[in-house]
């Protein structure tokens, strides 16, 4: 069979799409057609972008929804089957392995990660399980993932899946079909946006993309690539691997606070951030900035210093190709966010920059 998100599939992309950008050390596409286009269609249209499947761990066993829930930061018992909910895996020090989009399948449970931090969480999570009924799986090869992100979105998947995707509440998980095929589907509320989530098996990847180009009717409908999410993820302020989601930042100073639950009872990591949450120790935040013109920058993180001192660190850059301004997220210190909006920096290459922030010691 032909797996869409194998490196193999790409030459099948190609004939599709003459511009096509592909990332081979990660098998990613980049570029579609053309970024502009792309992102407009993020906003404006439905666009479909391909999530993979490296991220995906599946369990089973009796003791799972026990030892997620007693393992990780939000309130797993409290998950109904055919539900879901976003939740983060942290050291003992409250730093972040990952963050995970949990989803409760009845007889499996499914934890939909980043493909960079997969090794990390895979390892982690069998590190702690002892003599409890849970077996772990790399579902790389078992699953497919396709995100549905811009305005149009719910009725194009109505056109595919029918009524059950307008009853849809946040966060549901359904079992829908098209064409004969079982999928799931999900609605999602991330930060500032909302997303549809479909799920399927591998084997059913090649035709159900190319079904997508076959009906998409009157919609404005197509393939985001990575350059172009990239933009669309730094503009609704949503932190990723392995930019800002990695084991240098604890789930305050990433706007993730709210995937922690403050109720459960103890979970890896806990003390910190709850002693960080009770006596209001957070000294930086996750914001969005934007910059006067386009900066040198070789490597991120990088260092933001004004007069030799270190006031943050930029985590991602991308230009915005409809207002032609450059745009990143950059995790800065609350005691400066409060004094200024505005600061200038240098960059490789001694440029002063400007940077204007949305001058929040609360984040983004």
């Amino acid at each position: 069979m032909t797996e869409i998100n194998d490196c193999g599939f790409i030459d099948h992309l190609k004939t599709i799409y003459k511009n096509l950008q592909f990332d081979e050390n990660n098998c990613t596409v980049k570029v579609y057609e053309d970024i502009k286009t792309e992102y407009d269609t993020l906003i404006h249209g439905v666009a479909i972008r391909d999530f993979g499947s490296s991220g995906i761990i599946e369990l089973k066993g009796s003791d799972t929804i026990d030892y997620l829930h007693r393992v990780s930061t939000n309130s797993i018992k409290n998950i109904q089957q055919n539900s879901s909910v976003f939740t983060l895996f942290t050291t003992d020090k409250g730093r972040i392995i990952d963050r995970t989009f949990y989803i409760n399948l009845g007889e499996k449970q499914l934890l939909i990660g980043s493909r960079e931090n997969f090794k990390k969480l895979y390892g982690w999570l069998n590190k702690y399980i002892i003599a409890e009924d849970i077996k772990t799986i790399d579902a790389s090869k078992l699953y497919f993932a396709f995100e549905f992100y811009g305005p149009q979105s719910e009725s194009f998947l109505t056109l595919m899946f029918g009524d059950s995707v307008s009853s849809l509440k946040d966060f549901d998980v359904k079992a829908v079909s098209y064409e004969s095929t079982a999928f799931f589907l999900c609605k999602i509320k991330e930060f500032e946006t909302t997303k549809f989530f479909v799920l399927g098996n591998i084997q059913h990847k090649k035709n159900f993309f190319t079904n997508l180009l076959e009906q998409k009717s009157v919609f404005d409908f197509k393939p985001a690539g990575e350059n172009a999410f990239e933009i669309f993820r730094i503009q609704n302020g949503i932190p990723a691997a392995p930019n800002e989601i990695n084991d240098a930042y604890n789930p305050h100073e990433i706007n993730l606070i709210n995937e922690v639950s403050f109720s459960k009872g103890c979970y890896i990591g806990q003390e910190v951030i709850a002693r960080l949450d009770a006596y209001q120790k957070v000294q930086k935040n996750l914001v969005k900035i934007e910059f006067s013109e386009e900066p040198v920058i070789n490597e991120l993180p990088f260092k933001i210093e004004i007069e030799n001192e270190q006031i943050g660190e930029i985590t991602s850059i991308a230009k915005d190709p409809l207002k032609n301004k450059t745009k990143g997220l950059a995790i800065i210190r609350n005691e400066f966010l409060k004094e200024k909006n505005h600061f200038t920096f240098i960059d490789n290459d001694m440029n002063e920059i400007q940077i204007s922030t949305n001058n929040s010691a609360n984040g983004i």
